[in-house]
């Protein structure tokens, strides 16, 4: 396996931070409504899936052997440790499926759209992790449920109601100032709505 040492170190680091205990109350603030507070940090507390997933991210006893090759120069680099991330999704979709639990359904979103290490077949997970997410109104979630529909990430492509999602996120996302998923929520309705007139025009001829 190829890949650049130094991005290595940052995605390890990355997920590891993102797992610390720090975080995940910063996490309940940026991710969810206010008044759904007390109900994550209940799950937080009875998840133990979550914590498996934790555990695997961030105890480096819990890591794996892989040998991987520096993209830069060709050097072998012999058994490096890194997170077991299929062990972790494995655990982070018991979360979801078991506990609805929103946090659990972010860091596997992400892992899985931002992980080099992870086969294609862990993208069957993401509109799991996209309609958790959704479920507890969240901008990220809008922006990945209605990305799902819209391409049809493993799911009927349904672009109709894709926009209907993708408008309804747009305030969420200013409310949450989430400056770039605003952008990206924002634009992508833009360009739906243009298709889907597009498409109506063309069957009215």
């Amino acid at each position: 396996m190829k890949f650049n040492f130094v991005l290595l170190f940052f995605i390890i680091y990355s997920f590891g931070a993102s797992f610390s205990n720090k975080p995940i109350v910063k996490k309940i603030d940026e991710f969810s409504l206010l008044q759904k507070r007390a109900d994550i940090q209940k799950i937080l507390r009875e998840d133990e899936f979550y914590k498996e997933a934790k555990l695997l991210l961030n105890n480096t006893k819990k890591y794996i052997k892989k040998n991987i090759k520096d993209i830069e120069n060709g050097r072998k680099i012999i058994k490096s440790s890194l997170p077991n991330y299929q062990k972790a999704i494995e655990y982070l979709v018991k979360s979801c499926k078991k506990y609805k639990n929103p946090i659990a359904a972010y860091q596997g979103y992400k892992l899985i759209i931002s992980t080099y290490f992870l086969d294609k077949k862990y993208r069957k997970y993401l509109p799991l992790f996209a309609q958790v997410m959704y479920d507890y109104k969240t901008c990220t979630g809008y922006l990945a449920l209605g990305d799902i529909l819209n391409k049809g990430i493993y799911h009927k492509v349904n672009k109709t109601k894709a926009l209907q999602i993708y408008q309804n996120g747009i305030p969420i996302c200013k409310k949450q100032g989430k400056i770039w998923e605003y952008e990206a929520i924002r634009i992508s309705a833009y360009k739906t709505k243009k298709k889907l007139l597009s498409k109506k025009n063309k069957e009215s001829k």
